[in-house]
């Protein structure tokens, strides 16, 4: 074996560098192919991907379990979501989750920020 290696060592290690070349080169070829975190919508120039979506949707989950408003004893007081944005809009963002993506991307947009 040790003499198979030592007569064939040029052709293992081409053999090998070119394996390596193709196993680096694979994860960006996909990436560029949409694969990994693919567009789901557009908001004007803006587009929103996959990834964005998943995590909206969990934020949106965790909100609706605690809700807290700040009140003038400075204790934060739980709120029920439906009462701070109204039965409509959770509904509706609960069927589409998508809207409340839509929704933190146009507070971005217009500069709201979390104090």
């Amino acid at each position: 074996m040790y003499k198979f290696i030592k007569k064939n060592q040029k052709i293992m290690m081409a053999v090998l560098g070119v394996g390596l070349m193709i196993v680096f080169i694979l994860p960006t070829t996909f990436s560029r192919m949409g694969g990994q975190n693919p567009v789901v919508a557009k908001m004007g120039d803006v587009e929103m991907h996959f990834g964005d979506y998943r995590q909206a949707e969990s934020d949106w989950r965790l909100l609706g379990q605690i809700a807290t408003v700040s009140t003038d004893s400075g204790q934060p007081q739980i709120v029920p979501l439906p009462m701070l944005l109204g039965a409509y809009a959770v509904r509706q963002i609960n069927e589409h989750p998508e809207l409340y993506l839509i929704l933190q991307r146009e507070a971005s947009n217009l500069g709201v920020q979390v104090g």
